[in-house]
């Protein structure tokens, strides 16, 4: 890609977080956009649809970069892949908060949740191969909506504690799961 359309792409971006911080979504026009970004509406409509249209490209595009580098990482070095997850918010931080809180339907956080889910239910598999796909369904959800809850507060928090001390808790409690759950 051009480096011009990259930096247009860039101001765009920009802007539309400077206006989250105040404004939702389906309030933000394109003209607020561009008048932050310094570019014309055409310039805008050349590469998004509407502000929605940009917040979804910027949420794929979020997604798309963690699970290219979960992908390297062995699924069953836990450490390695939540060091790698909460480096990349904290590295961004008030991006993902905006989009966690700020996406309006609960979206971003919907899809954040299911990125991780099929593979993270073979290590469930792996762990578990005996309990029943419906228990391994809810053990899951359940083991994810407390490590989302971990992130989000650690976010709310502005990344304050250590990267590796809040990997430590997360481990270690997947751990106690994966030592102590028999299943029914």
């Amino acid at each position: 890609m051009d480096s011009r359309i990259r930096y247009t792409k860039f101001r765009i971006k920009v802007a539309f977080f400077e206006l989250l911080k105040n404004c939702p979504v389906d309030k933000m026009t394109v003209k607020g956009i561009c008048d932050i970004a310094m570019v014309n509406r055409a310039t805008f409509y050349k590469y998004y649809d509407s502000a929605a249209d940009l917040m979804n490209k910027i949420e794929e595009e979020m997604l798309d970069t963690l699970e290219e580098q979960i992908k390297r990482i062995d699924l069953a070095n836990l450490k390695a892949n939540f060091t790698l997850i909460l480096k990349d918010i904290h590295d961004n931080v008030s991006n993902y908060k905006m989009l966690f809180e700020k996406s309006g339907d609960g979206r971003f956080r919907d899809r954040f949740f299911t990125l991780f889910y099929n593979r993270n239910m073979e290590v469930i598999d792996m762990n578990f191969p005996d309990l029943p796909a419906k228990d391994k369904h809810w053990l899951y959800y359940f083991i994810a909506e407390g490590i989302i809850g971990i992130m989000r507060r650690w976010m709310d928090e502005d990344c304050k504690e250590p990267i590796d001390e809040v990997v430590d808790f997360m481990v270690a409690l997947i751990d106690t799961i994966n030592k102590n759950f028999k299943g029914r």
